[in-house]
Formats: C-alpha cells, sequence, structure tokens
C-alpha cells in the first residue's frame, strides 16, 4: 500500500512537471504568425510575384512560426487595397507583404493605422520610411543607381527609356541628377506598350552611346525594336530588366544590368532550381529572407511597433548577402553590375 502510495504521489508530481514544460514549450512556441502576402500572380508584374510566393513557400517549409496566407493584386493598386481592405475585415493577421513601389506606397498608411505591420519587397522606391512601420528587403533606388552611374558615366550620349510609375519616375530624375547634360534624351512609356516605335526613333534621333532601360518585361520588346531599326548602342537596365524571356532574346545579348550581389552559395538557390526549374532572382532572394529573418527575429510580441523595432539597426546574413537595416528598418546591401551572354547572366569580371 505504501509503495503504491508512493507511486501515485511520484506519478502526480511527474505530471505536473511534465505539464509545466509543456505548457512553457507552448508558451516559447506559441500560435504562428499570420501573414497576408499581397503579391501579383496573375497581371504584369507576375513573374516576380509568383517568385517571390515560390521562395516564401520554400522559407515556410523551414519553419512552424510562420503562416502566409497568399492575396493576388494584379499589379494594381485598386485591386491591392481591396485585397488589403478583406485582410482586415478577416482579423488575425499580424503582417501584410506588399510588393511594387506604387503599392507598398499607396497601402502603407492604411497598414498602419490598422495595427499591422508592412514588409516590403520589389519596392526600391518607398515614401513612408519615417513612419515607422514598414520592414524593407528592397535595397533603395539611390543605392543601386551609384552602380549603374558606374557604368554609364563613361558615355558622352545616354538616352533613357521607362516605365510611367513611382519606380520608373525616381530612376529618370535620379540618372537625370547624377549624368547631367551627359543624359540627352530621356521617354517614358506605359509599361503595358507593346510598339515602342516612336520613343525609340525619338532616341534614334539623338545618337545616343548607351541607352539605359528602366523597363520589366516589356524590355525584350524594346530589345527587339532596337534592333529593328538599327539602334546601334550599349544596352543597361536595372534589377526589374531581368527576366526569363529577356534571357532568351538574342538581342539583349550584352545587356548590362544592376543587381544586388546574391550569395548564390547558399543552399536555398539549389532547393530553389530543384523544385521550380529556375534560377532564384533577387525577388526571390527577398521573399526567402523575409521569412527566415521574420523566423529569426520574432519574439512572440505581436505588436506591430514591437515587430517593427527587431528589424532597427540590425544585421542579417541571407540570399541577398550581408543586410543592415537601418533606424527605419530599410535593408541595404551590397550591388554588383551583371550581364547577360549565353541565356543566363553572371556578374561583370
Amino acid at each position: 500500500m505504501k509503495k503504491a502510495l508512493q507511486f501515485i504521489v511520484f506519478s502526480f508530481a511527474a505530471l505536473i512537471f511534465l505539464s509545466g514544460d509543456a505548457v512553457q514549450a507552448a508558451h516559447a512556441s506559441g500560435d504562428p504568425i499570420r501573414v497576408a502576402a499581397l503579391l501579383d500572380l496573375s497581371g504584369h508584374y507576375s513573374q516576380f510575384g509568383l517568385e517571390t510566393k515560390q521562395a516564401m513557400e520554400l522559407g515556410i517549409s523551414e519553419t512552424q512560426n510562420i503562416d502566409v496566407r497568399f492575396f493576388d493584386t494584379k499589379g494594381d493598386l485598386k485591386t491591392a487595397e481591396q485585397r488589403l481592405n478583406e485582410v482586415i475585415k478577416q482579423g488575425g493577421y499580424t503582417v501584410v507583404v506588399t510588393l511594387a513601389s506604387w503599392i507598398s506606397n499607396g497601402l502603407a498608411a492604411k497598414i498602419k493605422s490598422n495595427g499591422l505591420l508592412q514588409m516590403a519587397v520589389g519596392s526600391a522606391v518607398f515614401d513612408y520610411a519615417d513612419q515607422k512601420n514598414c520592414v524593407r528587403f528592397t535595397g533603395d533606388v539611390g543605392r543601386e543607381i551609384q552602380y549603374l552611374t558606374s557604368y554609364l558615366q563613361r558615355y558622352n550620349k545616354v538616352a533613357v527609356m521607362y516605365f510611367n510609375n513611382d519606380y520608373g519616375l525616381s530612376w529618370n530624375n535620379a540618372l537625370r541628377s547624377a549624368l547631367g547634360s551627359n543624359l540627352v534624351k530621356s521617354v517614358a512609356y506605359t509599361d503595358t506598350d507593346v510598339d515602342f516605335t516612336q520613343p525609340l526613333n525619338e532616341i534614334k534621333a539623338v545618337h545616343p552611346d548607351a541607352l539605359a532601360l528602366i523597363s520589366t518585361r516589356e524590355a525584350v520588346q524594346i530589345a527587339k525594336q532596337a534592333s529593328r531599326i538599327r539602334i546601334e548602342t550599349g544596352l543597361f537596365g536595372t534589377r526589374p530588366t531581368l527576366t526569363t524571356p529577356l534571357l532568351a532574346e538574342p538581342t539583349a545579348g550584352g545587356l548590362m544590368f544592376s543587381y544586388p550581389d546574391l550569395n548564390e552559395t547558399l543552399p536555398v538557390f539549389a532547393s530553389f532550381k530543384n523544385k521550380y526549374g529556375y534560377r532564384m532572382s533577387a525577388f526571390g532572394a527577398e521573399g526567402y529572407d523575409l521569412i527566415r529573418s521574420l523566423d529569426q527575429f520574432y519574439r512572440h510580441d505581436r505588436n506591430n511597433k514591437v515587430l517593427f523595432a527587431n528589424y532597427q539597426n540590425r544585421t542579417y546574413d541571407g540570399a541577398l548577402g550581408h543586410i543592415t537595416f537601418n533606424e527605419n528598418a530599410q535593408a541595404d546591401y551590397d550591388y554588383t553590375i551583371c550581364v547577360i551572354q549565353n541565356g543566363t547572366w553572371g556578374k561583370m569580371k
């Protein structure tokens, strides 16, 4: 009887001890942090949105602490705001991911006013950093331009074609400031245009030594049409100029562009290619680093100010390389100049 009583007491004590451990473990892990990712999954910029989604999913597979739901913005601000309203109405979300400068800018105030933390990818132009509620993984246009102008300054006459949105306008203004009188022609276009004959003829008339394309998937048609009317000049681009169709276009061979100096030695790059069949670009690197850094920095306090503070003046080593977040949680990292050759891209030597 005595032994039986001792066994019961011991068992009860052990149960209390183990239960305490279970409670502590549950408290330590908590419920997954819920993230609403507003990405272009079917619009003009869907290549970037789909790649970001795929890379985020790889990051999610490496943690149990983050639950992401994806929403299609179609690359359109009005649609993105509708998706954000759905997220707010559903409730329970802590973080909202935005893609594209005009969408990140357009939603910033509403995201903050609803107590959510914004995380921006593919947004080189962001006007609301001082509201201290957006962790941005895209290096600022002012940083990237240093690398591109280091090449463009070698030319006496530079022309620019840019799409008429936040990103294109900011790049054009920055190039105009950096190049001065060496920028001899700037022509804007709508990013859904398919016929670029008129702006290209305007550029041909000034006989430039270099043509900088502030473009995305339409760069393929621009390169083809420029070749067709015999514009014989060096082609340059920026981060979103790189697309899969551009790599396959013979007339784009030799195009140089500024790009984040990715750390492609990380296993995620091989995992991404094995799973999806193509090389992960900077957009995937941003999405992957967003998930992995959030998993590392998150300390189970879902207040957006606390989450934001986790990134302030911090560093993180990821797919983008060595990232330094400033006091406004805006990412900075090294860039390089890449060139398209033989259907792929590599760093200039």
